[in-house]
């Protein structure tokens, strides 16, 4: 499937956002502040986008603790009913009764059902929050999975959003009803009827679609058929060694202890969620229950809900209450790993006459560059050669970026790029590292130029903390633009360049193609250790 990635990833670099003529500005009023953020007709008002983006970046920097109590005092007290409510110890017992009374009473598909308990309408619940990735934005829709900025009503639903003005609420309601589209996300709509009506309109920017209704659904959102993402060009090599297996990957992650742990978990696609993820980009879970009522979720999701573009690999540890709900708990240790997330892109040298110019690994450290020509042995250093400039680089500073020539066109999956890496590029990156700064490698990027193609790869294996309840690498939230400009060797970032012939790319960030990614979640429970291999 392909994914929405360095949308996100491209907030860092700027924050505005340019549409083409056919696209609708939903930009309200500007000029306002968090604190007018209201409650009508039961939905959330919000009097600009700026208003929405500030309150949202605001509140999803506190803890669980803190937004439960601004929720339960700032807004449940005024009648608002979230689509997955947040709550805490205090507010625990009246808001999952109130919101569960609200849900049975309101939704007749669910009046219909025999043997339900609260317990089935909590895991639905449960399940709302991985269309979105992001729990803070899901506990700002309202039942009926909607909010408001200035004058439009945003409604979200499993044939994706549609936005109308709110004195034309009914409008859209009609029209909902006249297209069988269910107008409630716990209600899904018929599957043929929602691919054909997904499949009759456009796809990336928002359109009209009727009267004064729009509508937006990112491209390609329901695209499962992607043969990179199953590395099938990978099973003879994994063939020829009969003991090679899942746990026998050449994925050694650099914090060597929990990257030998990590590789005697469970291996997941993510792909075993609940129907109605991916709507809005992708989302992929995996959970591994324990002692019954515990569990370790890792969580990877590229959205883009159009109000935010969000990307980022989380693992939390839960246990479910006693009134049904999964709560991060504290426990002794948790650890998330990437060892790889990569990028495709059909972008390629000039000419294969221009390869030969450039060494076939090339290493930067900040105010230094190293080349190896023959082996990976011979670095030549160069001063103040500046760190070149990748998407993710302000949000998550680099160690290092590598810059890799590949002559030969065998590299043409995550996987093989992957063990491109581990086996001939890491160990001296990671020696190098250490002995020109002292220092661990811990995250880098990688640049792969092949003949065909080049591939943008992260690396990080920094995120571990003890007596803690969650890890996560999110990597931006905010506007975008859709291409930056990347310079293959010369040290992109400043004036300094090391080869007076560089050859230039212009990465389209808006619609990358992610290819896979290796990645881990784990939490140690009384010397346990329990969580998933998160490999796609």
């Amino acid at each position: 499937m392909k994914n929405y990635v360095s949308r996100a990833y491209i907030a860092l670099i700027i924050t505005s956002l340019f549409f083409v003529s056919c696209q609708k500005d939903f930009e309200t009023i500007e000029n306002a502040t968090i604190n007018e953020v209201k409650v009508e007709k039961g939905r959330l008002v919000f009097p600009s986008k700026t208003a929405f983006q500030n309150y949202f970046n605001e509140m999803k920097e506190k803890n669980e603790e803190n937004i439960a109590d601004i929720l339960d005092t700032k807004f449940y007290s005024k009648d608002f009913y979230s689509l997955r409510p947040i709550v805490n110890d205090r507010t625990e017992q009246n808001q999952v009764d109130r919101h569960l009374t609200k849900i049975k009473t309101n939704n007749i598909a669910l009046q219909m059902r025999t043997n339900v308990t609260d317990e089935d309408i909590l895991d639905d619940i449960d399940d709302l929050e991985d269309i979105f990735g992001e729990e803070v934005f899901t506990s700002f829709l309202n039942q009926e999975a909607e909010l408001q900025i200035g004058n439009e009503v945003y409604k979200y639903t499993d044939t994706g959003l549609f936005v109308i003005n709110v004195d034309e609420i009914n409008e859209l309601n009609n029209y909902l009803d006249d297209k069988s589209i269910s107008k409630d996300l716990l209600t899904p709509t018929d599957e043929a009827t929602r691919l054909a009506y997904i499949d009759s309109n456009p796809c990336g920017y928002a359109v009209d679609i009727y009267g004064d209704i729009d509508y937006f659904i990112p491209c390609d959102y329901y695209d499962d058929d992607d043969s990179d993402n199953n590395d099938s060009d990978n099973n003879d090599s994994d063939n020829n060694d009969s003991d090679n297996n899942d746990n026998n990957d050449p994925d050694p992650t650099p914090l060597e202890e929990l990257g030998v742990i990590a590789n005697t978990l469970e291996e997941c696609d993510g792909d075993n969620t609940a129907w109605l993820a991916n709507i809005f980009g992708t989302v992929k879970v995996c959970k591994d229950k324990y002692e019954s009522r515990r569990r370790v979720k890792t969580k990877f999701w590229d959205v883009d809900a159009w109000l935010f573009y969000s990307q980022g690999i989380k693992v939390k540890h839960q246990k479910r209450d006693w009134r049904g709900i999964w709560r991060k708990e504290e426990t002794d240790q948790i650890a998330l790993g990437i060892n790889s997330i990569s990028w495709k892109f059909d972008v390629i040298p000039p000419s294969n006459s221009n390869l030969a110019i450039f060494p076939s690994t090339r290493i930067y450290i900040d105010g230094q560059v190293y080349e190896s020509y023959m082996s990976y042995n011979n670095f030549i250093q160069n001063e103040e050669a500046p760190l070149p400039y990748l998407p993710f680089t302000e949000s998550q500073p680099l160690d290092l970026v590598i810059e890799v020539l590949v002559i030969d066109d065998v590299y043409i999956s995550e996987r093989k790029i992957r063990e491109l890496f581990y086996e001939n590029i890491y160990d001296k990156a990671k020696d190098l590292l250490q002995l020109v700064k002292n220092k661990e490698l811990k995250r880098l990027g990688v640049v792969t130029s092949t003949p065909s193609m080049t591939w943008v790869s992260y690396y990080d294996f920094t995120e571990s903390c003890v007596n803690c309840k969650k890890v996560s690498n999110v990597f931006d939230l905010g506007g975008v633009t859709p291409v930056i400009t990347y310079d293959f060797g010369t040290g992109t970032g400043g004036q300094w360049s090391i080869n007076p012939n560089p050859f230039s790319w212009e990465f389209d960030f808006q619609h990358p193609e992610i290819i896979g990614a290796n990645t881990y979640g784990m939490a140690k429970r009384n010397e346990q250790w329990h969580g998933s291999r998160l490999v796609f």
